[in-house]
């Protein structure tokens, strides 16, 4: 589950914990957010899709 830009994963806390029943439920940080780290660049949405097609990809 994917939060928007003024959040982080934990936006969806109530929804994941009904999922969680029947899901595997994953929120990521997008990087500047949350507890991911915040580098000084990155921060366009082609970075964040990136960065989402690599948490996929492991």
């Amino acid at each position: 589950m994917l939060h928007g830009l003024m959040t982080s994963g934990l936006c969806w806390s109530s929804l994941a914990q009904t999922l969680e029943k029947d899901y595997d439920v994953i929120l990521p940080d997008a990087r500047g957010h949350g507890r991911s780290s915040a580098p000084d660049y990155g921060y366009q949405y082609e970075d964040h899709a990136n960065d989402i097609a690599g948490l996929i990809k492991t």
